[in-house]
């Protein structure tokens, strides 16, 4: 229980880094936008308040460290007050006021493009290598008026073993059939509707493979 609690925390606390980098390119999404389309920005803050210190001022706007490390912010003007000064959001044309208000959720996915495409980049696309040969083989069809059919095979049976051999793969089954040509072979499944239980099944004989 205490590794679970453990793992958990660790769990927690890993999404706060994260979360804070979505926040922080989403902020800057609207920064950048707000830059772009004419709308002063006041205050552009690394970590929500309260403000530990201010970093510098540029081009009427200061860049500050705030306290909880959650990303950032952008105090746009027009969003609480002086709705009608200059370079006001709420003044600003209904375009340029969609296109600053769009870009944080834009950059967001910008930002998942390029990181999936560093990663295919570096680690490659992920393939899934599977010998079928230590596969179970499951029965897709079952032909009218085969041994298969008169032994009660199903669609959707999983072979387990033939003969008391334990079978996997396509070619492993087609030989241990094969090989049992002319006489009964003795056949166990897996069946769904059994509840995993296993199956006995017996083919005719004398069978001959096909």
């Amino acid at each position: 229980m205490f590794d679970q609690f453990n793992l958990s925390g660790l769990a927690v606390l890993a999404v706060v880094p994260i979360l804070g980098f979505l926040i922080f390119v989403h902020e800057l999404g609207h920064f950048l936008a707000a830059r772009w389309m004419g709308v002063r920005v006041r205050e552009f803050g690394f970590g929500y308040p309260p403000r530990m210190l201010k970093l510098f001022e540029r081009n009427g706007v200061e860049y500050t460290l705030n306290w909880l490390p959650l990303g950032g912010f952008v105090k746009m003007v027009g969003e609480q007050d002086d709705f009608d000064g200059p370079g006001s959001l709420a003044a600003a044309p209904p375009l340029r006021r969609a296109v600053v208000l769009a870009a944080g959720s834009f950059m967001n996915i910008v930002t998942a493009v390029v990181l999936f495409a560093v990663l295919l980049a570096v680690v490659g696309v992920p393939r899934l290598t599977v010998d079928p040969a230590g596969l179970r083989v499951q029965i897709e069809a079952v032909a009218p008026d085969s041994p298969a059919a008169a032994a009660g095979l199903q669609v959707g049976d999983v072979f387990l073993t033939i003969d008391g051999v334990e079978v996997f793969g396509p070619e492993n089954v087609s030989n241990a059939i094969r090989a049992g040509a002319g006489r009964p072979v003795v056949i166990v499944v897996e069946r769904a509707a059994a509840q995993g239980k296993p199956l006995h099944a017996t083919t005719p004989a004398p069978y001959r493979s096909r």
